[in-house]
């Protein structure tokens, strides 16, 4: 009725050696602690994603910086956006900047809420803002349509379809941790 362990000395006081035996009462995880931790893992599988899918937004947002108005096309800003980058003008870039340094800064944020890197100052409360806004961005582009006409249909789906997902990936993540 007992665990075997192996008897190891430990270098910090050579004199003293873990017990041979552990009852098996106390190395048996309860049914709940099971299913805790199952949640715990699939919330880290979730802040991953949404911070893996923020950072690529993020230097896509930046690349347009130095690609220029063909990237602003290509990615469905609008054609006054690129009309404003080709000719020079500082919004386009400095928008885009930043957008991408936003989207940067939320993916480290689901990484410390995930732990891989040091908690960021109210981590937990700034990734449920996060998984907010990503989402209310997704489910409310029919009301920021309008301010932004040049937009093209096309970017509108995409990138609320792709909003939408990386508002669940960082719900999960906050609900889960």
């Amino acid at each position: 009725n007992s665990i075997t362990i192996p008897i190891i000395p430990t270098a910090c006081a050579p004199n003293k050696r873990i017990p041979s035996t552990v009852p098996s009462g106390a190395a048996k995880p309860r049914p709940f602690d099971l299913i805790k931790l199952m949640l715990h893992s699939i919330a880290t599988s979730a802040l991953y994603i949404g911070a893996a899918l923020s950072f690529l937004a993020g230097l896509l947002h930046i690349a347009c910086i130095f690609v220029g108005a063909s990237a602003f096309r290509f990615l469905g800003a609008g054609e006054k956006l690129a009309l404003m980058s080709e000719r020079g003008h500082w919004y386009p870039p400095f928008i885009a900047l930043v957008i991408g340094t936003v989207l940067i800064l939320w993916s480290a944020y689901a990484l410390a809420g995930a732990g891989v890197l040091p908690k960021l100052p109210y981590t937990q409360v700034a990734l449920a803002a996060i998984a907010a806004v990503f989402l209310m961005r997704a489910i409310g582009f029919p009301l920021l349509k309008p301010a932004f006409p040049e937009n093209s249909q096309r970017f509108w789906l995409l990138t609320s379809s792709i909003c939408f997902v990386i508002g669940i990936a960082y719900l999960i993540g906050v609900v889960g941790t």
